[in-house]
């Protein structure tokens, strides 16, 4: 990853799936609160808002096509790193094979969601650990990767190391909130600032054209603490942006369109309800009575 494209890459794919997930968010409340709204005037039962920490597409409802794309795309950046790590000598260069690990932890929590997808009997909100461990694992990796370098160096790598951390978080309280739209909004939001700012260390470090930053001037490096501002004011704006075309797009639905959108991206939720029908269903009474009890022991 140390070079221009090596920043590109993992840039484009963060910022493509926080796009992708702060839209889908905003998109998936506005549906609810408009199914609340007929639901009041008699119209339907209203369905309390749940987020999704993926969403399937309208072209392929049934196939987890976020996670596929998730899984195609860590596999390539894992392929070019571990082509472009090995030294003049052969050695391998254990730079790659951090980031290597950061694209293996995400690749992991996409194989997790598709198994849940499919209905796999896991553990509930097994999906939401997962992608919270892969955010955890690429700060730490950031945070122990800065040794001896030069101190606006650093300080990039620690900005991206804050994000993380922030995104780690976040998908913890989203999963102990799921009927909260902000845990979700700040997830993508975080996932997004990591995008960009993977976009902007590129061109800091390794810029293609025009001058080269100096990576020891105080000035230049109260800079880079000016631009990370902006940053996060650029991806408020963003949020703004796609939260005012997702409301004005649900607004002209019609109530058949607000259900059937509601009912895109369920699969995972349809799975957990038909799997504790089904056990509530074939348990009998003395079953039920063991359940129970075992519930409320101490662990």
């Amino acid at each position: 990853m140390g070079s221009f494209a090596g920043h590109i890459l993992p840039g484009t794919i963060f910022l493509v799936m926080g796009i992708w997930s702060l839209y889908r968010q905003l998109e998936r409340y506005f549906l609810h609160r408009k199914h609340v709204t007929l639901s009041t005037n008699g119209k339907e039962g209203s369905r309390p808002y749940r987020t999704c920490i993926t969403f399937s597409s309208s072209c392929c409802p049934n196939f987890p096509a976020e996670e596929t794309t998730i899984i195609i795309v860590t596999i390539i950046g894992s392929v070019g790193e571990f082509v472009t790590a090995f030294e003049g000598n052969g050695e391998f260069r254990i730079g790659n094979a951090q980031h290597i690990t950061m694209y293996m932890f995400f690749n992991i929590a996409a194989s997790i969601s598709i198994l849940r997808h499919y209905r796999y009997p896991l553990p509930a909100d097994i999906e939401y650990i997962c992608m919270s461990l892969a955010y955890f694992i690429e700060g730490l990796l950031f945070f122990y990767h800065l040794h001896g370098r030069p101190h606006m160096d650093v300080q990039v790598h620690i900005f991206l190391v804050y994000v993380t951390g922030f995104s780690t978080v976040a998908a913890l309280v989203e999963m102990k909130y799921r009927h909260n739209v902000i845990p979700a909004l700040a997830r993508a939001y975080f996932t997004c600032l990591q995008g960009t700012w993977f976009y902007q260390v590129a061109f800091i470090l390794y810029p293609p054209f025009g001058p080269t930053w100096d990576v020891n001037d105080h000035m230049q490096i109260m800079l880079t603490t000016l631009i990370y501002a902006w940053h996060y004011g650029a991806m408020l704006g963003l949020g703004l942006l796609l939260g005012f075309i997702a409301y004005f797009k649900v607004k002209v639905m019609s109530p058949s369109e607000v259900l059937k959108n509601l009912e895109m991206g369920r699969v995972g939720l349809r799975a957990s309800r038909d799997a504790s029908a089904a056990l509530h269903g074939k348990c009998t009474d003395h079953c039920k009575y063991m359940i129970v009890s075992s519930d409320d022991e101490e662990v």
